[in-house]
């Protein structure tokens, strides 16, 4: 399963629809990938607004490349109801198993996404 490549794409942060109270969130920064057979393909770009502009990989994608998406927990702010933002609140450190290293997938440290593409 997968998309056809587009140029431009709008990246929103939201809870999941179970939730029974929505929230919101804005992001400083988003690392977004280009991988093919699980290597990036050219190096991430760092996107710092909503709309990103993924035109200039028009032609280097190819069939069965994904783009992958990965926001750190650090770079995520909830919006509150009134506008005003809040920073997401981390983990502290003695939570974490492994305490002098940080051995947690990425998965962990913040949300990441996989976009399959099909032929562009």
């Amino acid at each position: 399963m997968g998309s056809a490549f587009t140029p431009q794409v709008m990246l929103r942060v939201t809870s999941p629809d179970a939730c029974p109270e929505q929230v919101h969130y804005r992001f400083r920064n988003a690392q977004v990938t280009l991988v093919r057979q699980g290597r990036p393909v050219i190096p991430s770009m760092v996107v710092s607004q909503a709309t990103v502009n993924l035109a200039p990989w028009m032609k280097i994608c190819q069939p069965g490349d994904h783009i992958s998406l990965f926001i750190s927990y650090r770079d995520i702010a909830i919006v509150g109801a009134d506008g005003s933002l809040q920073l997401y609140s981390l983990p502290k450190r003695g939570e974490l198993k492994g305490a002098k290293f940080d051995i947690r997938t990425e998965e962990a440290k913040g949300i990441s996404f996989t976009w399959p593409l099909l032929k562009p």
